[in-house]
This record gives structure tokens, C-alpha cells and sequence, in this order.
């Protein structure tokens, strides 16, 4: 007796009736789809990266100068204005509680022409740019303060372990992108330094 029920179900009418569900499953989608774009146009979405590499110095054809690079792009719809850029290091008496700095590279009398002047505004696709000198940390006045501690303990956590923040008008705080071979790089730099110290 069941056999008439499942071949009468298998018409178009059976079919049929199911797709006020998927109407109002497309409708839903659909909705949820246009939402999300609409509320993704209004995120700021900004990359940013810390890394090494070679400029060119008296030379403008020969790559023969060491710089440490800040570099951030927008790659969303919405224009955003960094204000400023801060380190974030842990205390060496707390090592719970971040310290945080602000540098001001782009004043330097060598390198200043070549980065971004803050605030910058970013559209989409657009970036910025900040060079730090090679010998940058172990210049710094206060070098012990900031990563280059004159204990190599502290400084090695440090080293490994510090943050950098991209601030903007609209309060949104942008993490950087701090690679693993950057971080050994600092640390060889502090290990050469203190070699020196020391001879």
C-alpha cells in the first residue's frame, strides 16, 4: 500500500512543494550576504608588517644600506588615517604590565625624507612607509629602557616578545606583523653589540 504514496511524491507537484522553503532560504542568503557587505565596506582594514632589508645610500643604483621598515597598506574600501606608531614592551620589573614607546624616525636627518609624515591618510591600496636606521635600537638614548637592556636575559625576552601598534583617528588599534627572522636579526645586532662592549 505504500508504494502509491512514494510514486505519487515523486511528481512535480510534490517537488513543488517545497520551494516556498527555498525561496525563503535564498531570501535570507541573500540578505545575509548584502548585510555583511555593507557592514565589511565600514571595517578598517589595514596590513601592516616590521622586516628588514637594503636601500641604496651614496649610490642610488647600489642596494648597500641596512634598514629596519615599517610598512602598512589599507586594502579595505573605507579610507583610514594612521596618527602614530608605539612599541609595546614588557617591563623589566612587571613582567605582566607593557611599557609603551613612541619613536620618531622620520625625523632623522637621513632617512626622514623617505618616510611617510604623520597623520597619513590611506585610501584604498595606498600605504606608508617608515625606515629605521640598522644601528636604530642601540641608539636610542635610553636603549636600556627600550629593547636593548644591558642585561641579555631581559633584553632577549624582550627582543622576542615586543609588540608594535598602529594608532588611528577612529581609536582602532592595528596589530603589526612582526616575522620570527626580524626578531633573530635584533637579537644578533644586541649579541655583536655587547661582543664589542665588552673587547
Amino acid at each position: 500500500m505504500a508504494l502509491p504514496e512514494l510514486s505519487s511524491c515523486a511528481t512535480w507537484e510534490c517537488i513543488n512543494s517545497f520551494a516556498p522553503w527555498f525561496a525563503a532560504f535564498g531570501t535570507v542568503l541573500v540578505s545575509g550576504i548584502a548585510l555583511w557587505l555593507s557592514w565589511k565596506d565600514r571595517l578598517i582594514q589595514v596590513n601592516a608588517r616590521f622586516s628588514y632589508g637594503l636601500i641604496p645610500s651614496a649610490d642610488p643604483d647600489v642596494l648597500d644600506r641596512e634598514v629596519y621598515i615599517l610598512e602598512f597598506i589599507n586594502v579595505g574600501s573605507r579610507t583610514v588615517t594612521i596618527t602614530n606608531y608605539e612599541w609595546r614592551i614588557f617591563s623589566s620589573f612587571n613582567l605582566f604590565r607593557r611599557i609603551r614607546y613612541f619613536t620618531f624616525p622620520h625625523r632623522d636627518a637621513e632617512l626622514g625624507s623617505l618616510c611617510s609624515m604623520f597623520p597619513v591618510e590611506l585610501s584604498d591600496g595606498k600605504q606608508g612607509q617608515v625606515f629605521h636606521k640598522i644601528e636604530f635600537f642601540e641608539e636610542l638614548e635610553h636603549s636600556d629602557d627600550h629593547l636593548f637592556s644591558q642585561t641579555p636575559s631581559i633584553a632577549f625576552f624582550r627582543i622576542f616578545t615586543f609588540t608594535m601598534i598602529l594608532s588611528t583617528t577612529v581609536g582602532k588599534k592595528v596589530k603589526v606583523t612582526i616575522p620570527f627572522d626580524v626578531r633573530v636579526n635584533i637579537w644578533q645586532r644586541y649579541l655583536s653589540m655587547k661582543r664589542d662592549i665588552d673587547d
